[in-house]
């Protein structure tokens, strides 16, 4: 046991300096990260920014006669409302100073008539479609319309402002859990991606690895020295070392982000759905580049890859046809059923307990059912190793790989 660990740990330690010397590999690994904190801080200044701004906001209203009366609008936090007369008070005139636009100048102009509060026509003049500073206006002109015809009704303001309010609800949960929001399912979402983008991020390299590894015939020489489970022994532990870097880091990032924009972190990211999701991310990280090994190990070149090993290849993507369930309805006896599948369980697990919707006990079962395979899949990937990596000009089949799995 000791021979073979000092086999394997300098495999794993070539692997991963091999690694850390590529500058894709570190540059997808750290811009991640770096986008995110430099984008809270490009956020937090843009929301600070437009804190401190204040709109200049033109506003022309008139009488009965359609003279403008030079009255303005009551105080609106963020505007300052300017009152202009005369020619310059027209739409024309007002549209081609907004136009013009400049520092400090007017970002657009409101016209109220009247009888704007009993249906009238209220225009505004913007320097673009979609101004975003004319939602805020339309609202506040509305609660003025509200409180002029209220004015003119036996009834007061607040009375008229207590038969248009909203009503109030309440919401008792039958089964309270965590898992219910918005976010959570945003949260649910985002661990399943990262866990999908770090496996095929890994993928993709240990595919360059082991292709350039079989072509330049070095395994034929390493097998040589040591043992074929050694060998991939030594791969499965750098590469999912390696794998396992860059969600960390990313979640790190997102992490740091999210508390400089001072976002409140949803309830799904406690610490048992974190643990389980580190738990695995992490036995489903061996399963997976164990099966990745496996099937890479009886490739020729990338470019001859046949539609199976495509198929194994791409399984990790599966469980994405039912994240919608998984969301929704995570308690599901079917969806229950099928997330102990090893190749679906550190996809839909994980996201099953951030929605509340998976018993401890299921969590341990599909633990002990993906460690196994786990453990399966790496002896079935070293005699892959052991046989496939010295075979040339043969695609593999079916049979093939039950049988050598069969004599792991």
């Amino acid at each position: 046991m000791r021979s073979r660990f000092r086999e394997w740990v300098p495999v794993a330690g070539w692997e991963i300096k091999r690694m850390l010397m590529r500058t894709d590999f570190v540059v997808s690994t750290l811009l991640v990260p770096v986008l995110l904190v430099g984008m809270s801080f490009v956020v937090g200044w843009i929301k600070a920014r437009d804190a401190k701004r204040v709109r200049a906001i033109a506003v022309v209203r008139y009488d009965a006669a359609g003279a403008v009366t030079g009255d303005s609008l009551p105080p609106l936090a963020g505007y300052r409302w300017l009152t202009p007369r005369g020619d310059s008070a027209s739409a024309e005139a007002l549209a081609a100073v907004i136009k013009r636009g400049g520092k400090g100048a007017v970002e657009g102009a409101v016209l109220l008539p009247a009888g704007f509060a009993r249906g009238d026509t209220v225009r505004f003049v913007v320097q673009r479609e979609g101004a975003g500073w004319k939602s805020r206006v339309e609202r506040h002109v509305a609660t003025l319309a509200r409180l002029e015809r209220a004015a003119g009704h036996p009834v007061g303001v607040a009375e008229f402002a207590a038969f248009t309010d909203t009503i109030r609800t309440t919401e008792r949960v039958a089964d309270p859990r965590v898992g219910t929001s918005g976010a959570d399912r945003a949260a649910a979402l985002i661990m399943a991606v990262v866990l999908v983008m770090a496996v095929f991020g890994t993928n993709m390299y240990l595919a360059i690895g082991i292709s350039a590894e079989k072509q330049s015939r070095v395994t034929e020489v390493i097998v040589s020295a040591i043992s074929p489970q050694s060998w991939i022994d030594g791969k499965i532990v750098a590469y999912t070392l390696i794998g396992l870097a860059q969600p960390v880091i990313w979640t790190v990032g997102g992490v740091v982000a999210a508390m400089l924009m001072s976002w409140t972190l949803p309830a799904a990211l406690n610490p048992w759905t974190l643990g389980v999701f580190a738990l695995y991310m992490l036995i489903g990280f061996v399963f997976f580049v164990s099966l990745f090994s496996l099937v890479l190990a009886t490739v020729k070149d990338l470019q001859s890859t046949s539609k199976l090993q495509a198929y194994l290849i791409f399984l990790p993507m599966m469980p994405f046809m039912f994240l919608d369930t998984a969301i929704e309805s995570p308690d599901a006896t079917w969806l229950a059923v099928l997330s102990q599948v090893p190749a679906f369980s550190p996809t839909l697990i994980p996201i099953r307990v951030a929605m509340g919707g998976a018993q401890p006990w299921e969590v341990a079962l599909g633990l002990v059912l993906l460690a196994a395979a786990a453990w399966y899949m790496r002896k079935a990937a070293g005699t892959a190793f052991r046989v496939g990596m010295l075979m040339y000009g043969k695609e593999l089949t079916l049979p093939e790989l039950v049988r050598w799995s069969k004599e792991a």
